[in-house]
């Protein structure tokens, strides 16, 4: 199934109760992050991409143009739990109906690596009965996200939602985006170890 280009795509959302972005709803996902590597043959290095919301745009409309510039119809798009993924794409095409096209085009491309582990197709120990991203990476390589200062989902959510709804000095900001980008881009590099991990004992 490892059709070459590989997509390693990852996004980070908010889901306030009360919508801070235009044309939202309460609890609903926007996307305001998304980390993008991808390995264009097997023996190529990673190219990274990424872009988190700078309030000069909604952040769903630039997510879809740089994404519709960068993932083609070929290869493959790796994710953990595609679904989530997809659903933001399809809600953020609604809202942009113009990169419509280019998301049906590659709808069937996504490949949702969290089944091997849900399924039990391959099982470490360490993984201590989980299933997660979080508990596979450092079960079967040497990386985890223990010693990043932001290290899950949750957190992410949190220290965004602080940038968009409180005053906090520039410097601060800076700070925290760079500290979000890092932890997105971790997840997308750990679908890339893992991968590798697998193919190793295939």
């Amino acid at each position: 199934q490892l059709i070459y280009p590989l997509y390693f795509l990852d996004f980070e959302t908010i889901n306030p109760s009360t919508p801070i972005f235009p044309k939202t709803n309460a609890f609903l996902h926007v996307p305001f992050l998304y980390s993008l590597q991808i390995q264009k043959e097997e023996t190529s290095n990673l190219e990274t991409y990424s872009y988190i919301d700078d309030n000069s745009v909604d952040p769903r409309e630039k997510i879809l143009q740089d994404l519709s510039s960068l993932i083609t119809e070929n290869g493959i798009i790796v994710c953990f739990n595609d679904s989530f993924e997809k659903r933001c794409l399809r809600e953020a095409a609604l809202l942009f109906p113009k990169y419509k096209p280019w998301l049906d085009s590659i709808l069937d491309n996504f490949v949702d690596l969290s089944i091997v582990f849900r399924n039990f197709y391959y099982y470490h120990p360490n993984q201590k009965g989980s299933a997660s991203l979080k508990s596979v990476l450092p079960a079967i390589t040497d990386w985890n996200h223990k010693d990043l200062e932001i290290s899950n989902g949750n957190l992410a959510n949190l220290e965004f939602l602080k940038i968009k709804t409180n005053k906090i000095a520039e410097s601060e900001v800076e700070n925290l985006k760079e500290k979000l980008i890092e932890y997105c881009h971790l997840d997308t590099f750990a679908l890339y170890k893992i991968i590798q991990i697998l193919k190793l004992k295939a």
